[in-house]
């Protein structure tokens, strides 16, 4: 049963000062308090500014106020800083409106500063939290620098108007705050003011606000207004605005995992096996090779796959690199292993190799015949721990697996499964640690890491490889060695119920599931998360609540030394599904780490997938990103890097007309642009590849295709001081794709354990019939609440006459195909021009109740305990679900045993199994 629990999330830490640093012109402040007004609004009487001007406060919106262009921060004759929109912004009236916004949205019931500048030729910039947000620069067309109504001195006559909240600290100056001032200021800094004219932070006086600079006399509170001592922060957490992201590796297909040599050679694992090495991954647009080819013996369908890679802590000395994979047997069975390979030099670079030869078996699981082979839940959590027992421990160093319950939840429960577990062998050779918590003498001499686990099992009939139990769906593992704590991201169940997790490896601990995920009812339990969310009203993007499907991608402790002081020690972890990152601090001097607080970090730019610490000290996170319904991702590796000096340029990249992107026809002219910022205004360089061999150096290119294909169109910016951004790329499309049709041999509905055959073709234009497995491929997704799923059969699967034939599930996990399942067909001309055809099978659902005999007795389904009580939940038509009921119950002083079930009274085993 779960805990039902409230989850509050900390943003920011109240710091009260005992004492301001005073200058020459400021009031000393005896009492400081923040004003609450609602829908009223501050005269400040006429303010004359100059042509260069800064006005900032600190704000606190009501969450209950509707943020619009209503709500107000400064405005005078023709022009107001506003929230229209949702999004900090300055309009002017001459110019037309609205002539800069910012890029992210207002956030109500959290403390937020806002700083507005103008410089002398016009242009105005937008900084939240310290951040640029916006800036007119980026208006190529520069047309409102020339109106004389905007380059005229400007009146200030009210502040905060039609604001629901609170304001604190409001600054207005007659001169141009640089980011750092606008940093300062923030920080509630008053020992550097430049030229400021109005200051007001408020003393507690009932009747009146007082301008600290002594430029003005008292102000009225006005009707409404209230002092509170409900203050501005003054310190509010890093956000990725001061950070550089940079996209250092594109062109990967469904990659997984990253890694990288002591030498900055990076490696990157791809789910169908293939093992990609950079010459340095610390650059943008690195040389790579090949590495290592598994594709022949990787089972990928689904999200089986390669998983995960992690390099021997003594490469230098050993060459040995570690690679999680799902190996298809020759039997026709598969098993995920763990397999060390050896280095190969050679000529060095990006041309070095692995060893296929030297292929050694640390770890693998139990062989599952492939008819019977789970689709979800194969996990992928792979580090390793420098944990000597004693000085003549012959394997100091421990690898950790990570495993999943692979669509049976109830193995993650039983200790003689290999499902769902966190595992702990000696890294030198798979054996067993004499230190692991079900380590038996004899079961370890009698273990052979080459056979299976399986051989490890004990006396009592438990695998002494396990450290701990009851993992759902881990996704990614990370050993900090400086707490020594191993942290895994397990991700959660349910759409409405479920919780994603972050645990700590304990040594026994149970982590609850499938009976409980989340907080677990005994909140003493060394099994409770030290970080969960609820996927209703969880974290979203730009720190928003959200529901629906999420899905943990587990992170790294960052102890790199490039970012600020802050982040040494801060956890930081992502959510495939709402595509964020976010970071926690933990207090790791307890025997488990204590959360402190847990902060939003960035919106990413696709599915985050993994994070790895760089030799260089930079934060580097895996991405990929998904096109269309299609699950198959192109893949990106992504620098985060922190110069106080410096930042690369940002923004959204490549701009191009959408009509822009395809033609039927030749020349194709296409006008391109670059919305690409610096925050400290450096001269940007432009480097255009446009897939035919042209290249161009322009900010705002035009090029000429003058083939028919498709191409590829990159664009890396280079600042003045050598910091690079490489954007994601454009696909042009020049010529008529190829036309496909699928026709499917029965209705467009189906139920579990249907056998459906589904046939399809393809013309070109040029090419004429496409009907060979040249130029045609299968691949399918299962689609849930808005996300997708691997489908029934692997994706690019090759096209045979007659067309492709699967079965859909009865039996496993009803979650990943509840909807649908979406069958495409890919067709590609004999010059790569790509067309699909999607259909989409929509499942005929049915429901169950269960009538329980009291509203305290529960029920499992599928190994996972529902809510107590009656309960009604819907399902594929045919599905085969797995019951489990309480057998005993105490009620009014009386004990009840179970009997039998009410449509099936000859059946006396309170286990059983109902289709749907």
């Amino acid at each position: 049963m779960k805990k039902k629990s409230l989850f509050f999330m900390c943003f920011f830490s109240l710091l009260f000062f005992s004492s301001w640093a005073q200058t020459n012109f400021i009031t000393p402040i005896t009492e400081h308090r923040a004003v609450q007004i609602s829908n009223s609004n501050l005269a400040i009487g006429g303010v004359n500014l100059t042509n260069e001007f800064t006005i900032s406060a600190w704000v606190y919106f009501d969450e209950n106020d509707v943020i619009n262009g209503t709500d107000v921060l400064a405005q005078g004759p023709g022009w107001s800083i506003n929230f229209q929109n949702g999004v900090l912004n300055m309009s002017v009236a001459a110019l037309g409106g609205v002539i800069v916004d910012s890029n992210t949205p207002i956030v109500a019931g959290i403390w937020s500063h806002y700083s507005v500048t103008r410089d002398a030729e016009g242009y105005v910039s937008l900084y939240i939290n310290g951040n640029l947000e916006g800036t007119s620069r980026a208006d190529n067309s520069f047309s409102h620098v020339l109106n004389p109504a905007w380059l005229n001195p400007a009146v200030v006559t009210n502040i905060y108007t039609g604001i629901t909240g609170v304001i604190d600290d409001f600054r207005i100056y007659n001169d141009l705050r640089t980011q750092s001032e606008v940093q300062s200021d923030l920080a509630g800094d008053l020992s550097d003011l430049g030229n400021i004219i109005r200051y007001y932070s408020f003393d507690g006086n009932t009747n009146s606000i007082i301008d600290f600079t002594n430029n003005s006399g008292a102000l009225s509170v006005g009707a409404g207004a209230v002092f509170t001592g409900f203050i501005a922060p003054f310190v509010v957490p890093r956000v990725a605005n001061e950070f550089s992201f940079t996209q250092v590796v594109t062109g990967l297909e469904l990659a997984t995992d990253i890694d990288f040599l002591p030498d900055n050679r990076m490696i990157v694992v791809e789910k169908g096996g293939l093992v990609v090495l950079f010459a340095d991954g610390t650059q943008v647009n690195s040389n790579r090779g090949t590495y290592l080819d598994l594709t022949s013996v990787t089972n990928n369908a689904a999200e089986r796959g390669m998983l995960a890679v992690v390099v021997d802590p003594e490469f230098e000395n050993n060459g040995y690199v570690y690679i999680y994979n799902t190996f298809l047997n020759p039997n026709n069975t598969i098993q995920k292993a763990v397999v060390r390979y050896t280095h190969l030099e050679g000529i060095g670079g990006a041309n070095s190799t692995l060893d296929a030869s030297s292929a050694t078996i640390i770890w693998r699981e139990a062989a599952v015949p492939l008819a019977q082979a789970a689709n979800v839940h194969h996990g992928g959590g792979l580090d390793i721990a420098f944990e000597p027992i004693n000085a003549n421990d012959p394997s100091p160093y421990k690898l950790y697996i990570v495993t999943s319950d692979e669509s049976n939840p109830t193995s993650s429960a039983n200790l003689a499964s290999d499902n769902g577990k966190v595992h702990r062998v000696n890294l030198v050779d798979g054996s067993i640690p004499t230190d692991n918590p079900y380590y038996e003498a004899t079961a370890a001499a009698n273990y052979n890491p080459q056979d299976d686990v399986t051989s490890s099992l004990s006396t009592n009939g438990i695998l002494t490889t396990i450290h701990s139990s009851g993992v759902r769906n881990g996704w990614r593992a990370s050993y900090d060695q400086e707490s020594n704590f191993l942290l895994i991201g397990e991700v959660g169940g349910s759409v409405t119920d479920g919780w994603e997790d972050v645990h700590v490896a304990v040594p026994q601990a149970d982590y609850g599931w499938p009976t409980e995920e989340g907080p677990l009812a005994n909140p003493n339990d060394p099994g409770n998360p030290i970080l969960s969310w609820n996927h209703v009203g969880g974290p979203g993007r730009n720190d928003m609540p959200m529901d629906g499907t999420s899905s943990i991608t587990g992170g790294v402790v960052y102890r790199g030394g490039n970012f600020p002081t802050e982040f040494e020690g801060a956890y930081f972890y992502a959510d495939w599904s709402r595509e964020w990152i976010r970071y926690a601090k933990f207090n790791f001097s307890g025997q488990r780490p204590v959360l402190i607080e847990d902060n939003f970090f960035s919106n990413s730019t696709g599915r985050v997938l993994s994070f790895e610490e760089g030799p260089d000290g930079a934060l580097y996170y895996l991405t990929t990103t998904q096109t269309d319904d299609i699950f198959t991702f192109s893949g990106q590796v992504n620098r985060v890097n922190f110069d106080m000096d410096n930042t690369a340029p940002y923004g959204s990249g490549i701009l191009v007309n959408t009509d822009d992107r395809h033609s039927s026809t030749v020349p194709h002219v296409v006008q391109f642009g670059a919305n690409v910022l610096d925050a400290e205004d450096d001269a940007i360089n432009y480097s255009w590849a446009f897939g035919d061999g042209g290249s161009s150096t322009q900010k705002n290119p035009v090029h000429s295709f003058t083939a028919l294909g498709e191409y590829e169109i990159t664009l890396t910016a280079t600042d003045a001081n050598g910091a690079s951004t490489a954007f994601e790329s454009v696909i042009i499309t020049v010529g008529p794709a190829p036309i496909v049709t699928i026709e499917a041999s029965q209705t467009n509905t189906y139920r579990a354990g249907d056998v459906i055959t589904v046939n399809g073709s393809a013309m070109d234009a040029n090419d004429g019939i496409l009907n060979s497995s040249q130029n045609l491929s299968w691949s399918s997704s299962y689609a849930l609440d808005g996300g997708t799923r691997p489908g029934p059969f692997p994706n690019n699967t090759p096209y045979q006459p007659g067309g492709i034939t699967f079965t859909t599930p009865n039996s496993g996990n009803v979650e990943s195909f509840l909807n649908s399942v979406n069958i495409t067909l890919n067709a590609e001309n004999s010059i790569g021009i790509s067309g699909s055809e999607t259909i989409t099978l929509v499942a005929e659902t049915s429901s169950i109740t269960i009538d329980a005999p009291n509203e305290e007795v529960l029920i499992a389904i599928d190994g996972h305990i529902t809510a107590p009580g009656d309960y009604t939940f819907a399902g594929v038509i045919n599905f085969l679900f797995d019951f489990e009921a309480q057998t005993q119950f105490i009620e009014n002083g009386i004990a009840y045993s179970f009997s039998h079930w009410s449509d099936a009274p000859s059946n006396t085993n309170p286990i059983r199994q109902i289709a749907m």
